[in-house]
């Protein structure tokens, strides 16, 4: 459409189109001709340009990409819970690499940054059931960091076949403690069976209480 509209501009409707026969008084007095002949060799030289410009706007349209598209499954899993410490606390074992690592049972591989203090900080990670062999290894990166508040955290392996997006808001409460309210978003190409959605429900069950744990020092 936008390239339609810029060959549209080209020749407004409300002028005359530069092929049209020019008026006699055009071609001057005294010119035996010449004067005429050159004009209209301008003329036609504008119109085969305009024609050239339309040709090549016509044929980029006709070729244009055409845009396939495709649904994508994808499960949300939300949890909270109450730890018996404070909110510098449960940032600083979310910010440690290392910890992170542990805490949804991966391998921090390093190479990337030393931990997670800023939105873009990010370190290769492997899942602890994995090995370098079916390359499920990827990229964990903190993409969203609000202190004391939020932080948002991504991963996606090398093979690009699933991704997902791990939240973790922050509330202090009376005595030293705090409630974690963590949400969970997978998405892949390909439907996932009940089982497997069991399976993800529990192990973010895990990682929630390795977590809790490691916040209260048990």
């Amino acid at each position: 459409m936008y390239r339609f509209l810029i060959a549209r501009r080209l020749i407004p409707r409300s002028a005359p189109h530069p092929c049209e026969a020019l008026p006699l008084s055009a071609c001057g007095e005294g010119t035996k001709g010449r004067g005429c002949f050159q004009t209209l060799r301008s003329v036609l030289r504008s119109c085969s340009f305009l024609m050239m410009v339309i040709t090549f706007l016509t044929i980029g349209i006709a070729q244009a990409q055409i845009i396939s598209t495709k649904s994508i499954f994808g499960e949300v899993y939300s949890s909270e819970f109450v730890a018996d410490a404070s909110v510098d606390v449960i940032v600083k074992r979310l910010g440690n690499a290392d910890s992170m690592a542990k805490i949804i049972d991966f391998v921090n591989k390093g190479g990337i940054s030393k931990g997670f203090a800023k939105s873009g900080d990010a370190s290769v990670f492997i899942p602890f059931y994995s090995n370098q062999k079916n390359r499920d290894y990827g990229i964990f990166m903190l993409t969203y960091f609000s202190a004391r508040s939020e932080m948002r955290f991504t991963y996606e392996p090398m093979d690009g076949s699933y991704f997902f997006q791990d939240l973790y808001a922050f509330s202090a409460i009376a005595g030293n403690k705090t409630k974690v309210s963590f949400s969970k978003r997978y998405t892949s190409p390909e439907y996932q069976s009940q089982e497997f959605v069991t399976q993800q429900a529990h192990w973010v069950e895990e990682c929630l209480a390795r977590l809790k744990a490691m916040a209260e020092g048990k």
